[in-house]
């Protein structure tokens, strides 16, 4: 099933807005960015892409995450992030 769905995914045998996609595409974005993901900014760029709307029903859970500190807002960063993007280019993504 995994190789089918990279399969589609290189192909874009998906619907537009699909949110595997978006979110795959997102998380590298972030994580050769910055080095490290965080869930608040990854769930945000997803949404915004794939269905901005669904953030409504996720307001109440964000603050309650929020206030009890299980959520963060900080965007971390690792040291030596070059090495990463020039791993990840000798890989072949992007």
């Amino acid at each position: 099933m995994y190789s089918l769905k990279r399969e589609a995914l290189q192909h874009k045998l998906y619907p537009r807005r699909f949110p595997i996609p978006v979110l795959a595409q997102e998380f590298y974005g972030i994580v050769s960015d910055r080095g490290r993901s965080s869930e608040f900014w990854l769930v945000l760029r997803m949404a915004l892409r794939s269905n901005p709307l669904q953030l409504f029903s996720m307001i109440w859970t964000g603050w309650l995450l929020l206030r009890t500190g299980r959520l963060s807002l900080r965007r971390e960063h690792i040291e030596r992030v070059k090495e990463l993007r020039a791993e990840l280019a000798v890989r072949g993504h992007r």
